[in-house]
């Protein structure tokens, strides 16, 4: 059911933006990810939010991007900022279907709804690494240890941290694989950092992936975490009493998306951002599409880059006297939580900084900040 509720919302969108037939007669393919609320009060099931998307940017980009450039553009990762979205959105509502106001003045999405993604192809990374053995020949014999391997390379390597995939001569994308960043949710929750100053903080309760792989989804969100919890000390082992992972069940489906991944079908450039409470947007080279990647400024902006969701978040705020993004966004319990997600995924390596100031020249890049812990 999660499934056929986000494919519904997909085919009623407009054509923009959506996989085609190139004039070489060449069709498209792209993955579909959608996040579901539904009410445990009358079982009724609401897309919120969906995106598509395959592409990642190059790390080489971030360093001048400003929080105007979007590095991650695969679906599954669009949607928990497309969420962070709607969560924004609704909490500036006097009353709102989804969302209430504490006493404390901060704002949850009200406790009878069940968060599900569904996500049309199973996430790259450790989570589909049987797929490609399946279907590849060559070998590339043992995997380097501590670091963090590339896209596919050293396949037959499970429980890695994983960078996304890309051609060997493509320019190089330090992004982690979305097997890895959904590992990672299961620490931190969905909501980011800017955004958890307002809101309380939310976890996945299913993640809904094609059947097929079984011991690849559970070694990629569940056994791997298991085993970092534990954590080497004077050559012992002993338990840690920093924070657990919040784990989301895992569901598989048979159910097929039009545009999926297909022998003879090339990658969609494009993806699609759409919220039911702001509607739709199509997304080019990681801006808004019509503008350029090279001229990048608020209106070419996604409304899910970081300067978006910052600027969306800043009339919630109590306080917003920061210097940059990252001091908006840090806090000593979610750093903690991250630095754990890290330890037990091991070798996780961060990409460029994408840091920003928030007041006066939005123009120059900050100074030292610590980097690996930016949404």
């Amino acid at each position: 059911m999660i499934p056929q509720v986000v494919i519904d919302k997909f085919n009623s969108l407009p054509k923009k933006g959506k996989p085609l037939v190139r004039t070489n007669n060449v069709p498209e393919w792209t993955t579909l990810a959608g996040l579901v609320l539904t009410s445990t009060m009358d079982d009724s099931s609401t897309c919120v939010c969906l995106c598509t998307g395959v592409k990642a940017t190059p790390d080489e980009k971030l360093s001048c991007s400003n929080g105007f450039l979007l590095h991650d553009m695969h679906a599954e990762i669009l949607v928990l900022r497309a969420f962070n979205v709607f969560l924004i959105e609704e909490g500036k509502k006097a009353e709102s279907e989804y969302v209430e106001t504490l006493e404390s003045g901060k704002r949850r999405l009200k406790p009878h709804f069940k968060v599900s993604l569904w996500i049309s192809e199973l996430p790259c990374g450790d989570s589909s690494m049987e797929c490609i053995q399946d279907n590849a020949d060559d070998d590339w014999g043992a995997a380097p240890q501590d670091c963090v391997l590339r896209g596919r390379e050293y396949y037959t390597t499970t429980g890695r941290v994983r960078t996304k995939p890309g051609r060997r001569d493509s320019p190089m994308t330090l992004s982690k694989s979305c097997s890895d960043k959904l590992a990672m949710k299961q620490y931190t929750g969905v909501v980011m950092g800017v955004v958890e100053r307002v809101f309380e903080q939310v976890y996945l309760d299913e993640l809904v992936v094609p059947a097929g792989n079984d011991i690849g989804i559970k070694r990629a969100f569940r056994d791997r975490l298991e085993q970092g919890i534990k954590r080497t000390l004077d050559g012992e082992e002993v338990e840690s009493t920093a924070p657990k992972p919040r784990y989301f069940d895992t569901i598989t489906t048979d159910t097929t998306f039009a545009y999926s991944q297909e022998p003879g079908r090339k990658p969609s450039a494009s993806s699609i951002i759409w919220t039911i409470n702001t509607g739709n947007e199509v997304v080019l080279n990681g801006v808004k599409m019509g503008h350029k990647p090279t001229n990048m400024n608020p209106q070419s902006a996604s409304k899910v880059s970081r300067q978006a969701i910052w600027m969306a978040t800043k009339p919630l705020l109590k306080d917003s006297q920061f210097d940059d993004y990252y001091s908006a966004k840090c806090c000593v319990g979610r750093t903690e939580k991250i630095q754990m997600g890290h330890t037990a995924l091991h070798a996780w390596h961060c990409t460029c900084k994408d840091n920003f100031r928030l007041s006066g020249d939005n123009e120059k890049e900050t100074g030292d900040i610590q980097p690996g812990i930016l949404n």
